[in-house]
């Protein structure tokens, strides 16, 4: 507002809850984020294709965050990208052969955030020797627990 007030809209749709957080603009924390993920990967075989989730887990510390990306080698392809607070996401192809998806938030997610992105991939014959898709998070650290 033009007199410095903090104004806001809500419209509710078919939900009974919503969680409004507010924080004075510039109380921001100044520290940058440590993002930790541990990742877990289920593969499934149909005719024609393999069918794999990525699960991450990611632990947050000194910061929120709004953006994660993580990596997936081509030939897959990403099919959906689940998790709360979502408002965008999107894959960019690079020259390397991997993929970058990238997940943008409403709000930065603060100690622990959850995504499942689902790939698949061609399968031209059986049998076939078929590898996990080998993704990473570029910018987070080890899991945690790990050396």
């Amino acid at each position: 507002a033009p007199d410095g007030r903090t104004q806001f809209a809500v419209f509710f749709g078919e939900t009974e809850e919503m969680e409004i957080t507010w924080q004075k603009a510039g109380e921001e924390s100044k520290l940058t984020p440590l993002i930790f993920a541990d990742t877990q990967s289920r593969c499934e075989l149909t005719a024609g294709a393999l069918h794999t989730t990525v699960d991450v887990r990611y632990s947050l510390l000194r910061a929120g965050v709004d953006t994660f990306e993580l990596a997936v080698p081509a030939p897959h392809e990403v099919l959906s990208v689940r998790g709360t607070n979502i408002k965008e996401w999107n894959v960019a192809k690079a020259a390397d052969g991997l993929q970058t998806v990238t997940v943008t938030l409403h709000s930065p997610a603060k100690n622990e955030f959850g995504l499942a992105v689902d790939l698949e991939s061609p399968v031209e014959n059986l049998p076939a020797t078929l590898a996990v898709p080998a993704t990473h998070t570029p910018n987070s650290l080890r899991p945690p627990g790990t050396k």
